[in-house]
């Protein structure tokens, strides 16, 4: 996708040099190669592979089929979905999750390599044997950035393309899931506060179980005593709180969250609106945009509900010392 971009794409440059440094013949197994590997553990790896690649592109044609002005169907061949998804594993490590799915992460070249930031074009060039990238100016932790647009593919895919739902109405439960990183060890425990696909965020703010998962991982050494008593019910946890200390706690992750994930976004609302008001997205292109903006909205009426709850559950006061350096007054839902 990227490759057929050319120029536009921000990320061309990086993909080019995985082709260059992986050339797709080389990734390429025999049939007489498959045989050999019969009864070996090799063997059940290459079938994971087909598998993967089977699983990868009925993934892609829906994609495809969706996005037909974004994603081409002439552009994206079985044989080239292929080629990519060997360039991709010859340059990738697999991790596992705590929940066994297993998971394959392609580190970002752009991070690894030499920058220049003084160019605001896309540019990539051999300086004494090293790729030197020319991005836009930036400030200190910021995503760097090679193209300049409206809207970007690769945007439109990472954030959409491994969705069920390609709809610019509410889906059927409106929620931004929220997951915990694999190093904090309470899977278990957070089961018991309901199904991952319930904890995360809706329009009335977090959800039950996710106010029982963070008050989980936010509790003290005291207050774990307590819970492992046997008659402690840790669904209870969806409804009260364990001590101020600890929703403190809860609060402050919830405001890091909502406040990432808003700020994630590479445009405002009113860009968003501006180009659903224009004519120059295809319809896809258009939905793609619609859903994009409803995901944003469902985050900050999410926030605004977050901090309503927040004040009256911890008090005024005790809520302004923590938190009013985040949000001075109550946040203005305009959306």
């Amino acid at each position: 996708m990227e490759r057929e971009k050319g120029v536009a794409s921000r990320y061309r440059p990086f993909v080019d040099s995985l082709y260059e440094r992986t050339p797709a013949n080389s990734t390429v197994v025999s049939k007489k190669a498959r045989e050999r590997l019969a009864e070996h553990h090799a063997e059940k790896v290459m079938r994971r592979y087909d598998e993967d690649i089977v699983r990868g592109w009925n993934a892609a044609v829906r994609t495809f089929r969706t996005f037909p002005t974004i994603f081409r169907a002439q552009d994206f061949t079985r044989s080239k979905f292929e080629e990519a998804l060997a360039i991709v594993r010859a340059n990738s490590f697999e991790v596992t999750r705590a929940d066994g799915v297993r998971e394959r992460v392609l580190v970002p070249l752009a991070h690894l390599l030499v920058h220049d930031t003084s160019s605001s074009v896309p540019c990539v060039k051999m300086v004494d044997d090293t790729f030197v990238i020319n991005v836009d100016e930036h400030r200190a932790g910021d995503e760097l950035s090679c193209s300049h647009g409206e809207y970007s593919d690769a945007e439109t895919f990472a954030r959409f393309g491994t969705s069920a739902v390609y709809s610019e109405e509410n889906n059927a439960r409106d929620v931004i899931t929220f997951t915990f990183p694999d190093e904090v060890h309470l899977k278990e425990e957070i089961g018991s506060c309901g199904p991952a696909e319930d904890i995360g965020f809706t329009r009335d703010g977090a959800s039950a179980e996710l106010m029982c998962a963070l008050r989980l991982v936010s509790a003290n050494a005291t207050e774990w005593s307590e819970m492992r008593k046997p008659n402690f019910d840790l669904q209870s946890l969806k409804n009260r709180p364990l001590s101020e200390e600890s929703e403190v706690a809860v609060y402050d992750a919830l405001f890091a969250t909502l406040t990432d994930l808003l700020n994630s976004y590479p445009y405002s609302d009113v860009d968003d609106e501006h180009l659903l008001r224009g004519d120059r997205l295809a319809d896809d292109e258009r939905r793609a945009v619609k859903i994009r903006l409803r995901e944003k909205r469902s985050a900050l009426r999410a926030l605004n509900t977050v901090q309503y709850r927040g004040r009256k559950a911890l008090g005024g006061v005790l809520f302004d010392k923590h938190f009013s350096h985040i949000m001075p007054t109550r946040v203005k839902d305009e959306l």
